[in-house]
């Protein structure tokens, strides 16, 4: 608005047209009509200063629209009511449903807003951030119509996960900047915990202040408290829920294990329950120890008698934080896994082949239905339909793939499949090694590179298998304190593995996995080693499914692993590990839920609900060939169901994850709110009601268009008084110049 300025030369161009030069014709009575040289001179004062008068005029209107504003004590008193612009930011992190006093932290902070905007004027304009893990614009840009802000309060999700207040005050500076007022607050609403100001994160505070720099008009940011306050509050709580495995099959025992903390200072005794389905098991519970500031595990060990999804729990006794004392995970139970043995050295005498034991195995399993449904083929037996029904390859000792077999093989992983390569003598490393994945870059998680022997020195350990290797969730319960005698094989021979980094290429809009995102380097995972340090399982993923790469085959020829009474159990939790793979029901925050879906089933059918969302839809993508349905909208940690429109009971559970940081509720101390209002940052206020005053003495600001147009009517007033008079002294020279003629 400020290029209206421009038009104050106007008057001026005016002014110059005006004075264009004449012929000059004299005549004899001309000397008659000249006017006095003290006469002229008061003209010529006149319409300079009328000249002066519109331009200023002009200015005025001119600045007027472009609503400037000054602050201050004198500017402050020229106006008893400033419009402002107001944001909310309201903690929505798990501490904030404390129920100690009969209200939450959070039920005041929601009627602390109802409050204030009673207080508020009719000019004023408010919005609401919900801090969560990422912030969420609840309503927005800021407007002066309560009745959404209202009705955003009332269906605001209960506090749940972790709040980065630093990240939600930027995103409300940044929100200000597009507001109208001059009076610009930020309002955090939040109780005393230190974790979610992250006081002593410079980077984190380091953004607001860049964004305050950046702001045209500074906003004011406060900081008001609301639950109990300096006070020190004891805490128990549920971490999340570890799995032995998150698909598995009827019959089949599962590990339940979660990690019981508490933050008080005095030592307590709690009970743990488990939970399937909201059902409590009251024959699976334990008492628990949890000295000061202390932890302690609890393990339940459950079988499924049925095939669905599940929803298990365990939940401590309830304390005034009902909100971190359950945590919850979701188990798919399906019928037998189909399981294809490819053997690379079938032999007339079953016993001698490569996939004898492994098919001893899961025949064996399940009492009334198989855990495992395995067929063995050979090389030569395979085609373009064998891996259409398979969920899970062992290729057991193959010399070699052909062209065609490793491209549907390839196809079956990124779709979801899982792979077990068990190399023995007849292998050839060349061509495995030469294998590369749809991207160009080598399948194998490692490289073959030597054949190596155990050479059985008299003062020298034989190979075994290193037990503090076994640190994935499956394979934990193969080490030495809770195994049978897994870490005991030993092993005459193994392939010498040489992990590798490999790149890949992804589309991140169709997948929703940063990982996928084009040139991220991948890193082969070693999931076990012997006892010298060679690796014994490397895997990595591909696509939707992944690939494991032995050292040893699965026969007795190179080592006692068959012999072993952990063998039949290690192969049956390596098929439930690999089977987890493809669709995820327990996710991370922000990590989007997918569905499969068949041809027939319509995206308009399926609804999800969860924290914040009610009638969720599904957006369709497509992977690796797959049709999927997508939904993204999980940053609140909880519960999210995706069921049929008009069939309840059909209902696919998943769990978005809280990381159990939010259950520390130390409070923020006289040393953090001094880096937090650092160069004046935030100011600290009892209530919202202190927060929104604006006092004189403080930083009031106030509009100054109506003081500028009050000039300009003024100013007009002058101009037409001064054209007035001018008008009339100039009859009055003439009449005086007409009697001297006469």
């Amino acid at each position: 608005m400020l290029l209206g300025l421009v038009a104050v030369m106007l008057p001026v161009i005016a002014h110059l047209l005006s004075k264009r030069r004449y012929d000059v014709v004299y005549w004899g009575a001309m000397r008659f009509l000249e006017l006095g040289r003290r006469t002229r001179q008061r003209i010529r004062i006149q319409d300079l200063l009328l000249l002066f008068l519109r331009m200023a005029m002009i200015a005025c209107v001119a600045l007027a629209l472009a609503r400037p504003w000054g602050s201050g004590a004198l500017v402050g008193g020229l106006a008893e009511s400033v419009a402002r612009d107001v944001v909310f930011v309201i903690d929505g992190s798990t501490s904030m449903a404390w129920q100690e006093d009969g209200i939450t932290p959070h039920q005041q902070a929601i009627q602390s807003v109802h409050e204030s905007l009673e207080e508020l004027g009719g000019a004023d304009s408010v919005s609401i951030i919900d801090a969560r893990r990422t912030p969420r614009l609840v309503v927005g840009p800021v407007t002066g119509d309560w009745k959404p802000i209202r009705d955003a309060l009332a269906t605001l999700p209960e506090p749940s996960g972790m709040s980065n207040i630093p990240a939600a005050v930027a995103e409300a500076i940044k929100l200000l900047a597009k507001g109208t007022h001059v009076a610009r607050e930020v309002i955090v609403l939040a109780d005393d915990q230190r974790f979610p100001w992250q006081s002593d994160n410079v980077y984190a505070w380091e953004r607001v202040d860049d964004r305050l720099r950046q702001s045209e008009i500074r906003p004011v940011i406060r900081s008001v408290t609301v639950g109990p306050q300096g006070k020190n509050r004891v805490n128990v709580s549920v971490g999340p829920i570890e799995l032995s495995r998150e698909l598995t099959v009827p019959e089949f025992p599962v590990r339940i294990r979660a990690q019981i903390s508490q933050s008080g200072e005095t030592a307590v005794q709690k009970r743990v329950r488990l939970e399937i389905g909201g059902k409590r098991l009251d024959e699976k519970s334990t008492e628990v120890h949890l000295l000061p500031q202390g932890e302690s595990t609890v393990e339940f060990e459950h079988v499924f008698a049925s095939e669905g999804s599940f929803l298990v729990s365990v939940v401590v006794e309830d304390d005034p934080l009902p909100q971190d004392n359950r945590s919850e995970a979701v188990i798919v139970v399906s019928s037998g896994i189909p399981v294809l043995l490819v053997d690379g050295d079938a032999r007339l005498d079953e016993t001698n082949s490569e996939t004898f034991f492994a098919k001893s195995v899961f025949a064996s399993s399940g009492k009334r239905s198989p855990w495992v449904r395995a067929t063995v083929i050979r090389p030569s037996e395979w085609n373009d339909s064998i891996l259409e029904k398979t969920r899970v390859v062992f290729l057991a000792n193959i010399p070699r793939l052909s062209l065609e077999q490793w491209a549907a093989l390839g196809e079956f992983i990124a779709n979801g499949g899982g792979v077990v390569i068990a190399p023995g003598d007849r292998i050839e490393p060349d061509h495995w090694n030469a294998l590369v994945d749809e991207d160009s870059q080598p399948l194998l998680p490692a490289e073959l590179t030597s054949i190596e022997q155990d050479q059985q020195q008299p003062d020298a350990e034989a190979i075994s298998i290193s037990s503090d290797s076994l640190e994935d969730s499956w394979l934990r319960r193969f080490r030495k304190e809770t195994g049978v005698d897994f870490w005991q094989t030993r092993f005459a021979k193994w392939w010498k593995l040489a992990p590798r980094e490999t790149t890949t290429g992804g589309d991140e809009e169709v997948t929703g996995n940063p990982e996928s995102e084009t040139g991220l380097r991948v890193t082969a995972e070693v999931l076990g080693s012997l006892s010298n340090g060679d690796p014994l399982l490397v895997s990595r993923d591909l696509g939707q499914g992944s690939i494991v790469l032995l050292a040893v085959p699965l026969d007795a020829d190179w080592s006692t692993w068959p012999a072993k009474n952990d063998f039949v159990p290690f192969l049956h939790e390596m098929v439930f590990h690999l089977t987890s793979t493809g669709v995820r029901r327990n996710l991370e925050v922000g990590e989007p839920l997918f569905i499969s879906l068949d041809d027939e089933d319509k995206l308009q059918d399926f609804v999800v609900s969860g924290p914040g969302v009610e009638k969720g839809r599904l957006r369709e993508v497509f992977q690796r060939g797959l049709r999927l349905g997508e939904f993204g909208e999980t940053e609140i940690p909880g519960r999210y169901e995706v069921r049929l429109a008009n069939n309840a009971t059909e209902t696919e559970h998943y769990v978005v994850r809280e990381d159990g940081q939010e259950s520390d509720l130390r409070s923020l101390q006289e040393s953090d709110w001094q880096l937090l209002a650092a160069d004046d940052r935030i100011e600290r206020a009892t209530d919202p009601s202190e927060a929104l005053a604006l006092k004189a003495e403080n930083q009031p600001r106030a509009e100054l268009w109506w003081l500028l147009l009050g000039i300009v009517v003024v100013m007009l007033i002058g101009e037409v008084a001064l054209t007035r008079k001018m008008v009339q002294e100039g009859h009055a020279a003439l009449e005086e110049l007409e009697a001297v003629a006469v």
